[in-house]
């Protein structure tokens, strides 16, 4: 079995012993590092700053051309993002705007003037229920005119 899973699955916290439960049934574990080497890393369309995933293309290319080998991907929701902060390059790629509107937790800056696409504070509730604010300002300094920071911040907290 190739077992396949970003650095913080080696976590038992997080892997809930997932590894120890395939060894028990006598069969090999190898991680996808081990085996994506053998691959030559393809480029993709996918602008993205980790080499995680291109390690699980290789690796699944590599496991499909074995006859005794199968590939099993960790993925836990749980450990996802709970919000996604942005800065003024968001706005760099007009076809992000849409989505600042529709998804609920991509964050802009809060001090960009009223009227601006998308969310400026948002308010996650925790598992154990209690909530926590999610905010992003951006200083002025050799930026467009934007609301004062401080200002913005002062004006939001009575939103949570």
């Amino acid at each position: 079995i190739v077992l396949a899973g970003r650095p913080y699955h080696a976590d038992p916290e997080i892997n809930h012993g997932i590894d120890k439960l395939i060894t028990s049934f006598d069969v090999a574990i190898v991680s996808e590092d081990v085996v994506s080497i053998y691959e030559h890393r393809r480029t993709t369309g996918v602008l993205n700053q980790w080499t995680y995933h291109s390690r699980m293309y290789a690796a699944a290319e590599f496991v499909s051309r074995q006859p005794d080998m199968n590939l099993v991907q960790l993925v836990s929701f749980g450990c996802g993002v709970d919000a996604i902060t942005t800065g003024n390059h968001v706005f760099d790629q007009q076809e992000i705007v849409p989505f600042l509107n529709e998804n609920k937790l991509i964050v802009r800056p809060l001090n960009y003037p009223a009227g601006t696409a998308g969310r400026g504070l948002i308010v996650i509730e925790l598992l154990n229920g209690q909530k926590i604010a999610v905010a992003q300002v951006m200083g002025r300094v050799f930026m467009e005119p934007l609301d004062c920071p401080v200002q913005a911040l002062e004006n939001s907290s009575s939103s949570f």
